[in-house]
């Protein structure tokens, strides 16, 4: 079998199979058997490596139990887009923020996590979240039966915290 491409300008063919991107482009890859002199291709698309990395959200400052999507964009060293990479992301603390391998951010707990992406040794600039508790616009407390109390005695309450949206949260969100 010998190996070749249809622009060695874009990629080169070693005679054992291992093809060698040379610049950014779109080229062919012809492996042709010597004997019968039949051949078979296969496209090939040649990429620059990632030269930078950026990420962004719309938001930078969420609630416990809220998500943020966020942005990346990898670039060449000619600033043009490269697609179709690994992405991984990582947040400086998990018990703040967690971020999964999609770029969504989750808020934990109050405070404030550095979220960075990286694709091909290149780091991100970090983008700060801050992390705050569910604000409460109303409490509840009921009891049952109702208690009496003299000079004292316990009886079991239950105290329930809402949201401005009159959705109930977690006192563990606070």
């Amino acid at each position: 079998v010998t190996w070749s491409t249809g622009d060695a300008l874009i990629a080169t063919a070693a005679q054992t199979g291992l093809i060698t991107g040379v610049a950014a482009g779109a080229t062919t890859i012809i492996a042709r058997e010597s004997v019968s002199g039949l051949s078979g291709t296969k496209a090939l698309l040649v990429q620059e490596p990632v030269n930078s990395v950026a990420l962004s959200a719309a938001n930078t400052t969420i609630v416990v139990g809220q998500t943020q999507p966020t942005t990346v964009t990898l670039l060449d060293r000619f600033n043009a887009p490269v697609v179709g990479r690994v992405v991984t992301y990582v947040s400086s603390a998990t018990s703040v923020a967690t971020v999964n391998a999609s770029g969504v951010i989750t808020g934990v707990g109050k405070g404030t996590a550095d979220i960075t992406a990286t694709s091909e040794g290149k780091t991100s600039p970090a983008v700060a979240m801050t992390v705050d508790l569910v604000p409460v616009s109303r409490v509840s407390v009921s009891a049952t039966p109702t208690p009496i109390v003299y000079p004292s005695h316990a009886f079991p309450a239950t105290v329930q915290a809402f949201d401005a949206s009159n959705n109930s949260i977690s006192l563990a969100q606070r």
